[in-house]
This record gives C-alpha cells, structure tokens and sequence, in this order.
C-alpha cells in the first residue's frame, strides 16, 4: 500500500470522514499511520498529535435523532421535497 510510504516522505496526508474518531483511528492503527484527522464530517480537525484543531459543535437542544424519520423545522424545504420525490 502507498499510503503509509507517502506520510514517511514528509508528504502531508490526512484521514476524512464523517466517522468518530475512534473509528478513524482503527485505520490509523491497522496501517501504521501518523496524520491528521477530519471526522464528523468537518465538525471536528484534529492534527496528528489529536490537539484540536477546529470544533464545530451544537446543543443537545439542537440535536435530534432518529433511525429513519427526518426532523425539520420547514417541511416545504425543497431540499426535503427533493429527498422524498425520490422516494
């Protein structure tokens, strides 16, 4: 694999997901690397040494969760009703 010969030449390489960082950081570790990290899909930069970087967080009363429901405060959203035309 290229990557981890990549990092070793001093070529910056940096790990993006919309995952938590444990689970970014079993890939790290399967592989052997040492990078920076972007989970929660840009909420959350850490460098390689996992110093905060750049946090973007929200509220509990912000948050909201269900398995396949949306929540939204207008539903005439178009972005909602382009996601439910396709259904």
């Amino acid at each position: 694999m290229q990557i981890p010969h990549t990092c070793n030449n001093g070529t910056s390489f940096v790990l993006a997901s919309a995952r938590y960082p444990a689970a970014i950081e079993l890939i790290i570790s399967n592989y052997g690397l040492t990078c920076s990290i972007i989970a929660f899909s840009g909420g959350l930069i850490l460098d390689e040494n996992r110093s905060v970087l750049y946090e973007k967080g929200f509220t509990a009363k912000d948050a909201a969760y269900t398995r396949s429901d949306w929540i939204v405060k207008d539903p005439s959203d178009p972005r909602v009703l382009f996601y439910h035309s396709r259904q």
